[in-house]
């Protein structure tokens, strides 16, 4: 109840209805300070590591210089995904042979070695068991 209350006060307040408005949804806005009329320095800004000292002895900007000079293809020239000049690759890499299945007969399949319970017993041993 009492945020309900701060929160209306805060709206009907004249600094902000001079700053958004009726029709301007809130955003945040650099802190003017009285003796400052540029605002509050960012983090970022005056932050001690980045300045001349620091940037020194980690040793930055660097230049990198490579010998070898690669060729650049814009970004609105290179492939993209779907476009036939890519299925060349693709279909280079694909096997030529392909999977061969194996051709066994029928006949040459030992099922009785297979199947645990048939090597082991006969039907009429199974059945005897079954009725006891």
């Amino acid at each position: 109840l009492h945020v309900l209350f701060a929160v209306d006060q805060l709206l009907d307040s004249e600094e902000y209805m001079e700053n958004f408005g009726y029709n301007t949804v809130p955003y945040q806005r650099r802190r003017v300070l009285p003796g400052r009329p540029q605002g509050e320095t960012p983090f970022n800004i005056k932050s001690p590591r980045y300045n001349e000292y620091y940037r020194a002895v980690l040793g930055f900007p660097q230049i990198i210089w490579q010998t070898q000079v690669r060729s650049y293809v814009p970004q609105d020239k290179k492939a993209k995904a779907g476009d036939p000049s890519l299925y060349m690759g693709m279909a280079r890499d694909l096997s030529p042979q392909g999977n061969t299945i194996p051709r066994i007969s029928a006949l040459n399949i030992d099922y009785e070695s297979l199947v645990p319970y048939r090597a082991q017993e006969s039907p009429q041993k199974e059945l005897a068991q079954a009725k006891s």
